[in-house]
């Protein structure tokens, strides 16, 4: 693993890991509580023509 972010990708639904990292020629044995889930949120847009305004001032 070369990224943190990619921990609980393969932590999957386990609460509890254990990383062992190597560091200074010396190999530490962490153990971590891994947090609840994100929720993803998704935005709408209500008015399409505020957008376009927003987005294209100078039209």
């Amino acid at each position: 693993m070369s990224r943190l972010d990619d921990l609980l990708l393969y932590a999957g639904a386990a609460k509890k890991v254990i990383a062992l990292v190597s560091r200074d020629k010396r190999l530490l044995r962490l153990e971590l509580t891994l947090p609840p889930a994100f929720t993803t949120w998704r935005l709408a847009v209500r008015d399409a023509a505020l957008v376009n305004q927003w987005l294209a001032p100078g039209d």
